[in-house]
């Protein structure tokens, strides 16, 4: 599904509509706000052994900060690509 639009708009629509899902794949706008937003909701729907995955974690520290926060099982698959297991 392709949706066009701001995810903080878009995206609890579409969670909603989900109810519950397995992957989360950020890669929208890279800005602390959105990131953190987007990781977040996901989060909050993620099922159980569910993944996040994010692209350009380094642009900001927005992923640094969730993981401290939530402290989720989580890595990186890259210098910039990192992820987050439920």
């Amino acid at each position: 599904i392709l949706i066009v639009g701001k995810s903080q708009r878009e995206l609890p629509k579409l969670i909603t509509e989900i109810e519950i899902f397995d992957l989360f794949i950020h890669d929208s706008e890279h800005s602390h706000p959105c990131m953190m937003f987007e990781y977040e909701l996901a989060y909050e729907w993620l099922d159980n052994g569910g993944m996040i995955l994010s692209d350009d974690i380094t642009w900001n520290d927005a992923f640094e900060i969730f993981t401290d926060v939530r402290d989720p099982e989580f890595g990186k698959i890259s210098n910039s690509i990192g992820y987050v297991r439920k």
